[in-house]
Protein backbone atom coordinates (compact mmCIF):
# COMPACT_ATOMS: atom_id res chain seq x y z
CA UNK A 1 0.00 0.00 0.00
CA UNK A 2 1.34 3.44 -0.86
CA UNK A 3 0.87 6.77 1.56
CA UNK A 4 -1.64 7.80 -0.90
CA UNK A 5 -4.71 7.89 1.94
CA UNK A 6 -2.11 9.83 4.27
CA UNK A 7 -1.11 12.22 2.11
CA UNK A 8 -4.62 13.03 1.35
CA UNK A 9 -5.84 14.17 4.40
CA UNK A 10 -3.25 16.81 4.45
CA UNK A 11 -4.50 17.74 1.07
CA UNK A 12 -7.50 20.37 2.32
CA UNK A 13 -8.39 22.79 -0.75
CA UNK A 14 -5.32 21.20 -2.82
CA UNK A 15 -5.91 18.31 -5.75
CA UNK A 16 -3.38 15.71 -5.33
CA UNK A 17 -1.00 15.09 -8.90
CA UNK A 18 0.58 11.83 -8.24
CA UNK A 19 4.32 11.96 -9.91
CA UNK A 20 5.21 8.99 -11.62
CA UNK A 21 8.61 9.76 -12.22
CA UNK A 22 10.78 5.81 -12.06
CA UNK A 23 7.37 4.61 -11.02
CA UNK A 24 6.29 1.42 -12.63
CA UNK A 25 3.11 1.04 -14.28
CA UNK A 26 1.83 -1.44 -11.96
CA UNK A 27 2.32 1.04 -8.74
CA UNK A 28 0.32 3.53 -10.88
CA UNK A 29 -2.21 1.21 -11.26
CA UNK A 30 -2.40 0.32 -7.38
CA UNK A 31 -2.75 3.93 -6.76
CA UNK A 32 -5.64 4.22 -9.10
CA UNK A 33 -7.17 1.22 -7.42
CA UNK A 34 -6.98 3.40 -4.61
CA UNK A 35 -8.84 6.26 -5.89
CA UNK A 36 -6.18 8.06 -7.49
CA UNK A 37 -6.99 9.62 -11.04
CA UNK A 38 -4.70 12.53 -11.93
CA UNK A 39 -0.76 11.77 -12.34
CA UNK A 40 1.82 13.67 -13.58
CA UNK A 41 5.10 12.76 -15.87
CA UNK A 42 8.12 14.69 -16.65
CA UNK A 43 9.15 13.36 -19.84
CA UNK A 44 7.62 13.12 -23.37
CA UNK A 45 8.86 9.93 -24.04
CA UNK A 46 7.55 8.51 -20.45
CA UNK A 47 4.42 9.31 -20.68
CA UNK A 48 3.64 8.36 -24.44
CA UNK A 49 5.03 4.69 -23.06
CA UNK A 50 2.57 4.71 -19.81
CA UNK A 51 -0.47 5.92 -21.65
CA UNK A 52 0.09 2.97 -24.11
CA UNK A 53 0.29 0.42 -21.55
CA UNK A 54 -2.66 1.80 -19.12
CA UNK A 55 -6.74 0.97 -20.72
CA UNK A 56 -8.27 2.59 -17.65
CA UNK A 57 -9.49 6.56 -17.94
CA UNK A 58 -7.24 9.05 -15.97
CA UNK A 59 -5.85 12.54 -16.03
CA UNK A 60 -2.40 13.02 -17.40
CA UNK A 61 -0.59 15.81 -16.14
CA UNK A 62 3.12 16.88 -18.33
CA UNK A 63 5.04 19.07 -15.19
CA UNK A 64 8.41 18.35 -16.79
CA UNK A 65 10.61 20.92 -18.81
CA UNK A 66 8.97 20.73 -22.40
CA UNK A 67 11.48 21.10 -25.44
CA UNK A 68 9.58 22.21 -28.29
CA UNK A 69 10.21 19.36 -30.57
CA UNK A 70 8.32 17.39 -28.37
CA UNK A 71 5.00 19.41 -28.34
CA UNK A 72 3.26 17.49 -31.37
CA UNK A 73 3.60 14.43 -29.56
CA UNK A 74 2.59 15.53 -26.39
CA UNK A 75 -0.30 16.63 -27.55
CA UNK A 76 -1.65 13.35 -29.36
CA UNK A 77 -1.24 11.37 -26.23
CA UNK A 78 -4.62 10.11 -24.95
CA UNK A 79 -5.99 11.90 -21.54
CA UNK A 80 -3.65 14.99 -21.34
CA UNK A 81 -5.70 17.57 -19.35
CA UNK A 82 -2.67 19.72 -17.81
CA UNK A 83 0.73 21.06 -19.07
CA UNK A 84 2.28 22.94 -15.85
CA UNK A 85 5.41 24.20 -17.22
CA UNK A 86 4.62 26.56 -19.95
CA UNK A 87 7.94 28.40 -19.53
CA UNK A 88 8.13 30.71 -22.81
CA UNK A 89 6.37 32.79 -25.50
CA UNK A 90 8.45 30.66 -27.67
CA UNK A 91 6.78 27.33 -26.42
CA UNK A 92 3.33 29.50 -27.03
CA UNK A 93 3.85 30.24 -30.27
CA UNK A 94 4.94 26.52 -30.86
CA UNK A 95 1.67 25.14 -29.51
CA UNK A 96 -0.43 27.46 -31.37
CA UNK A 97 1.51 25.76 -34.85
CA UNK A 98 0.95 22.66 -33.14
CA UNK A 99 -2.45 22.67 -31.50
CA UNK A 100 -4.60 20.77 -34.15
CA UNK A 101 -3.13 17.91 -32.93
CA UNK A 102 -4.91 17.93 -29.73
CA UNK A 103 -7.58 15.64 -29.88
CA UNK A 104 -9.27 16.03 -26.28
CA UNK A 105 -11.73 18.56 -25.02
CA UNK A 106 -9.89 20.86 -23.22
CA UNK A 107 -6.20 21.54 -22.00
CA UNK A 108 -5.28 23.54 -18.88
CA UNK A 109 -1.84 25.43 -19.49
CA UNK A 110 -0.49 26.22 -16.04
CA UNK A 111 2.91 29.67 -16.72
CA UNK A 112 5.87 28.48 -14.84
CA UNK A 113 7.07 31.21 -13.28
CA UNK A 114 11.06 31.48 -12.07
CA UNK A 115 10.11 32.70 -8.11
CA UNK A 116 14.16 32.50 -7.27
CA UNK A 117 15.51 33.53 -10.25
CA UNK A 118 18.03 30.32 -10.13
CA UNK A 119 19.76 30.34 -13.55
CA UNK A 120 19.17 26.08 -13.66
CA UNK A 121 15.40 26.66 -12.86
CA UNK A 122 12.99 27.21 -16.06
CA UNK A 123 10.49 29.60 -16.21
CA UNK A 124 9.15 33.10 -17.03
CA UNK A 125 11.00 36.11 -14.69
CA UNK A 126 8.78 39.04 -15.07
CA UNK A 127 5.26 39.95 -14.85
CA UNK A 128 5.20 41.68 -18.45
CA UNK A 129 5.99 38.25 -19.45
CA UNK A 130 3.26 36.79 -17.86
CA UNK A 131 0.61 39.41 -19.05
CA UNK A 132 1.55 39.22 -22.33
CA UNK A 133 1.92 35.28 -22.41
CA UNK A 134 -1.41 34.88 -21.30
CA UNK A 135 -3.18 37.46 -23.47
CA UNK A 136 -1.38 35.33 -26.40
CA UNK A 137 -2.88 32.12 -24.45
CA UNK A 138 -6.66 33.68 -24.79
CA UNK A 139 -6.00 35.15 -27.98
CA UNK A 140 -4.89 32.26 -29.91
CA UNK A 141 -5.48 28.61 -27.94
CA UNK A 142 -8.68 29.60 -26.57
CA UNK A 143 -11.97 27.43 -25.96
CA UNK A 144 -9.60 24.62 -26.61
CA UNK A 145 -6.79 25.16 -24.49
CA UNK A 146 -6.94 27.59 -21.41
CA UNK A 147 -4.88 29.92 -19.04
CA UNK A 148 -5.16 27.65 -15.80
CA UNK A 149 -3.06 29.28 -13.52
CA UNK A 150 0.53 29.61 -12.34
CA UNK A 151 3.10 27.02 -11.40
CA UNK A 152 6.24 27.47 -9.41
CA UNK A 153 8.99 25.39 -8.28
CA UNK A 154 11.05 26.52 -4.50
CA UNK A 155 14.15 27.75 -4.26
CA UNK A 156 17.17 24.86 -5.00
CA UNK A 157 19.92 26.60 -3.10
CA UNK A 158 18.65 27.40 0.38
CA UNK A 159 20.07 28.17 3.48
CA UNK A 160 16.58 27.97 5.37
CA UNK A 161 13.99 25.96 3.71
CA UNK A 162 10.69 26.87 5.53
CA UNK A 163 11.29 30.41 4.97
CA UNK A 164 12.72 30.26 1.04
CA UNK A 165 9.35 28.46 0.46
CA UNK A 166 7.09 30.35 1.84
CA UNK A 167 8.81 33.50 0.30
CA UNK A 168 8.48 31.51 -3.48
CA UNK A 169 4.84 30.58 -2.77
CA UNK A 170 4.14 34.13 -1.67
CA UNK A 171 5.48 35.64 -4.83
CA UNK A 172 3.38 32.96 -6.94
CA UNK A 173 0.15 33.83 -4.97
CA UNK A 174 0.60 37.86 -5.49
CA UNK A 175 1.75 37.24 -9.21
CA UNK A 176 -1.70 35.29 -9.70
CA UNK A 177 -4.08 37.75 -7.90
CA UNK A 178 -2.23 40.31 -10.12
CA UNK A 179 -3.01 38.27 -13.22
CA UNK A 180 -6.14 37.82 -12.03
CA UNK A 181 -6.86 41.58 -11.59
CA UNK A 182 -5.14 42.24 -14.86
CA UNK A 183 -7.23 39.80 -16.97
CA UNK A 184 -11.00 40.40 -15.25
CA UNK A 185 -11.13 36.81 -13.65
CA UNK A 186 -11.19 35.37 -10.10
CA UNK A 187 -10.24 31.62 -11.52
CA UNK A 188 -6.64 31.09 -11.76
CA UNK A 189 -5.22 28.32 -9.99
CA UNK A 190 -1.67 27.41 -8.36
CA UNK A 191 0.07 24.75 -8.91
CA UNK A 192 3.26 24.62 -6.25
CA UNK A 193 4.29 22.44 -3.81
CA UNK A 194 5.99 19.09 -3.98
CA UNK A 195 7.72 15.99 -1.98
CA UNK A 196 9.25 18.19 0.80
CA UNK A 197 7.05 21.82 0.46
CA UNK A 198 3.83 20.39 -0.01
CA UNK A 199 2.38 21.14 3.28
CA UNK A 200 3.55 24.95 3.09
CA UNK A 201 2.27 25.58 -0.41
CA UNK A 202 -0.93 24.03 1.37
CA UNK A 203 -1.07 26.29 3.83
CA UNK A 204 -0.19 29.32 0.87
CA UNK A 205 -2.98 28.54 -1.01
CA UNK A 206 -1.69 25.56 -3.29
CA UNK A 207 -4.87 24.07 -5.65
CA UNK A 208 -2.29 21.55 -7.44
CA UNK A 209 0.31 19.51 -5.42
CA UNK A 210 2.30 17.59 -7.19
CA UNK A 211 4.15 14.65 -5.02
CA UNK A 212 6.28 11.94 -6.01
CA UNK A 213 8.52 10.20 -3.87
CA UNK A 214 6.46 10.65 -0.45
CA UNK A 215 3.36 8.81 -1.89
CA UNK A 216 6.21 5.80 -2.03
CA UNK A 217 8.37 6.03 0.85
Amino acid sequence: MSNLAKIKSKLKQAELVAVTKNVTVEQLLELYEEGQRDFGENRVQELIRKEGEITVPLNWHFIGPLQRNKVKKLLQVNNLKYIHSIDSLKLIDELIKQKDEFKGEELGLFLEYNTSGEEEKHGFNSYEELLLASKKIQEKLSPKMNLMGLMAIGKIRTEDFIADAKESFATLKDLKEKLEKDLNTSSLKLSMGMSSDFELAIESGSDFVRIGRALFV
